[in-house]
């Protein structure tokens, strides 16, 4: 029997003020549903920007759901 083996990734960019890409990464992610992924992402590019000593940080999302939950979680804490 075949077995279908599903590559996920995620990527993060930095941007400066002009939108140029300062730096790009990109990694294998374990198999979840599409909102695990989005917010694995969210929470990988905000290590990295913490890591990089980026001062100012900028989520952009095609996931409203979890922009969403990212907003009323910022508002909780």
């Amino acid at each position: 029997m075949l077995q279908t083996q599903i590559l996920q990734l995620v990527a993060a960019l930095a941007r400066d003020d002009r939108g140029e890409i300062l730096k790009a990464w990109a990694k294998k992610q374990e198999y979840c549903d599409a909102i695990e992924a989005e917010a694995a992402a969210f929470t990988w590019a905000l290590k990295l920007a913490s890591l990089g000593g980026y001062q100012k940080t900028m989520i952009e999302s095609d996931s409203k759901l979890c922009i969403d939950e990212l907003m009323v979680t910022e508002i909780l804490y």
